[in-house]
């Protein structure tokens, strides 16, 4: 095996390490984990050659037939392939449960932060900026349409059809199911994250409407225990994800 041979198959074999710890950590309801294991495969719509599960034949000046016939003869094969369609599924609902809690909070954050800003999900923000611009939507066809619609609803407090679309409209989960453990993981980790995400845009969305927001009403209203709404405000005002003259009362059952 020459060095260059060498140096591609370690190349493969680290994002493919990296692939399967995001699934991982998907699995186990690690989003923001998951999100960043993936962020590099699916950034520039590359993750075939960088798996070495494909080839992409180039073209004119830029054509190396040396590379091509290295990719070639290193790709893995069929049965031991990552499903590529699932990678992608899993990249866009871990970027949809940061990507549009960050759009709430920088519309509500007036302080200035903008230029701090960081984008988790540039695809998806791109695509619900382009939904809001939008006058007529389309029905939603494939599996990206119909996330970045699960995203839109989560942006009005939608949850409950956020997460149905998440959990029947999707066919490459449906597919993997197996892979995934699908409904294990979609009951027991991703629908909590979408509830406490939804708190999270509602809060940013209209706290500034309320004198006082009981907590009781917030868990009513998302289906949550209080305990959890209760640390989840704990830890958005310890974080500065609130205006600073907003807190908890003497005991802890209204945000005032």
């Amino acid at each position: 095996m020459s060095s260059r041979e060498y140096e591609h198959s370690l190349y493969v074999l680290w994002n493919r390490v990296n692939a399967q710890m995001g699934l991982a950590a998907f699995r186990q309801g690690h989003f923001y984990e998951a999100h960043i294991a993936l962020l590099d495969l699916n950034s520039f719509q590359k993750a075939k050659e960088l798996l070495s599960q494909g080839v992409t034949f180039q073209r004119g000046s830029d054509r190396d037939k040396e590379k091509e016939e290295l990719q070639e003869r290193s790709i893995i094969p069929y049965h031991m392939q990552i499903p590529l369609d699932l990678l992608e599924c899993v990249a866009l609902i871990c970027g949809l449960l940061l990507e549009v809690p960050n759009m709430a909070f920088l519309a509500y954050d007036k302080n200035g932060r903008k230029r701090y800003q960081t984008i988790y999900s540039k695809p998806l923000r791109t695509a619900l900026e382009k939904a809001e611009r939008s006058t007529v939507l389309t029905p939603a066809e494939s599996m990206r349409e119909r996330i970045v619609e699960s995203a839109r609803s989560l942006q009005q407090g939608n949850w409950k059809k956020a997460f149905e679309i998440l959990d029947n409209d999707i066919q490459v989960c449906k597919t993997h199911s197996e892979l995934m453990a699908k409904e294990k993981i979609f009951e027991e980790k991703l629908l909590p994250e979408v509830k406490q995400q939804a708190v999270r845009i509602y809060l940013w969305n209209f706290v500034n409407s309320y004198q006082t927001i009981s907590l009781q009403a917030l868990a009513d209203m998302f289906e949550l225990p209080v305990v959890s709404v209760r640390q989840l405000l704990h830890r958005m005002i310890i974080d500065r994800k609130l205006a600073p003259q907003i807190a908890l009362d003497s005991t802890s059952t209204y945000l005032v």
